[in-house]
């Protein structure tokens, strides 16, 4: 075939790809088996339907593409491990790694010589973060740092007083058998004190900065909670009948700004995690979780949403079978991310590594990683809590070696 006859199949490709995406028309699903064994590690021969059709061999490589994984403060504090880890990653091709510096109970992994006033947690110490920078380097990958936002059980319980109320003096509580695990979003201490550790961390040269539970509690009693903006907003608009009352997305999105500005001090890039919910676009859940992708994007250079088709509805979107599906999900989540997100914040969802609540397989892990790449995702990031890629990692660099990926 003539190198011009192979440029107008190219270009009829390309015409034919476009034409169905106007039409809202998805990409036919792969008939995809998720039978493998569990503790298999053997890759079968791929079936000619998980290859979509528009989709040329010049088109299959995905230039500029950003992959990676996050590892838990066992594996990043362990230097043996952590090697180990690294060596996978990248021979399965991945050029990313993503770390706790503040998790979800408050724990902060780094010392704060400079700032011991900055929070009252415990600090452990776990990571030197410039160290920990240069050894990603050496293995040629990024260095992202994980910092959870308003989920802080050890903070919440020890100051309620920053806490959402649910009456005048009355702490909130997601749930009264449970702990509490919330800080209010809107409570200007609170946003003090993150974006205070926000530049402590970003001095420190790592080179991105990824914003976890960067939204407003959803769970429990949520309509008891009172935040701080709607409680100055109540004393304030007997007297002022011109109020512009803010909304919970604004909220996020002017902390999400103040972020990106003490980031861009130090030449750091911004990310944040979101919830999968909030692409489609429905009011309830923008308004519940407070995060609105087009006001939040402006502000990131990435976003991550967070597509594990384990947390959705069996017949979400009229699927038969959403968890093992997972193609389908992540497509279309995707595509809807890239419609509602800023067109300089790249796209990359978080996929799930972790066998919890599907048939996990390699083919189900291809699906995934197809799936985004159909869709137009700028890359991916595999989530498993406990860091456990003994077989992801193998999986991904055999898919690779073949050309399925």
């Amino acid at each position: 075939m003539t190198s011009t006859a192979c440029s107008l199949n190219r270009l009829l490709a390309a015409l034919l790809a476009l034409l169905l995406v106007s039409c809202g028309k998805p990409p036919p699903q792969a008939d995809i088996p998720l039978d493998l064994p569990p503790d298999s590690t053997h890759l079968p021969v791929l079936p000619d339907s998980l290859v979509l059709p528009y989709v040329t061999a010049a088109d299959s490589v995905w230039p500029g593409l950003e992959e990676g994984l996050y590892l838990n403060t066992g594996v990043t504090a362990d230097s043996a491990r952590l090697h180990a880890a690294l060596r996978s990653a990248r021979a399965a091709g991945l050029n990313i790694v993503c770390f706790d510096v503040k998790t979800m109970r408050g724990d902060i992994t780094i010392r704060l010589p400079e700032r011991d006033d900055l929070l009252p947690h415990p600090d452990r110490g776990l990571h030197n973060l410039s160290r920990l920078t240069r050894t990603l380097h050496d293995y040629d990958m990024r260095s992202v740092a994980r910092l959870v936002m308003f989920h802080d059980s050890w903070l919440a319980a020890r100051r309620p007083d920053l806490r959402p109320y649910s009456s005048p003096g009355v702490p909130w509580c997601e749930n009264e058998r449970k702990a509490p695990a919330w800080l209010d979003p809107s409570h200007p201490e609170v946003q003090r004190d993150l974006l205070a550790l926000i530049d402590v961390v970003a001095r420190s040269g790592v080179d991105e900065i990824q914003l976890d539970y960067v939204r407003f509690p959803t769970q429990g009693a949520i309509d008891d909670a009172w935040f701080a903006f709607e409680w100055e907003d109540e004393l304030v608009e007997g007297s002022d009948g011109h109020l512009c009352v803010p909304r919970k997305p604004d909220v996020i999105a002017a902390f999400v700004r103040q972020a990106r500005e003490v980031c861009d001090r130090y030449g750091v890039e911004l990310s944040a995690d979101v919830f999968a919910i909030v692409l489609w676009g429905r009011e309830v859940d923008i308004e519940k979780t407070g995060q609105d992708l087009r006001q939040m994007t402006p502000w990131l250079h990435r976003v991550h949403p967070m597509l594990y088709s384990s947390h959705f509805a069996p017949d979400f979107s009229h699927r038969n079978d959403v968890p093992n599906e997972p193609y389908q999900i992540v497509f279309d989540s995707v595509s809807r991310c890239r419609e509602m997100t800023d067109d300089n914040c790249l796209v990359m969802p978080y996929l799930q590594a972790m066998t919890w609540g599907v048939d996990f397989s390699s083919q189900y892990v291809l699906a995934q990683v197809q799936a985004a790449r159909h869709a137009g995702a700028d890359g991916y990031l595999m989530w498993h809590s406990s860091s456990w890629y003994s077989k992801l990692l193998p999986w991904l660099q055999e898919y690779k070696e073949s050309g399925a990926l």
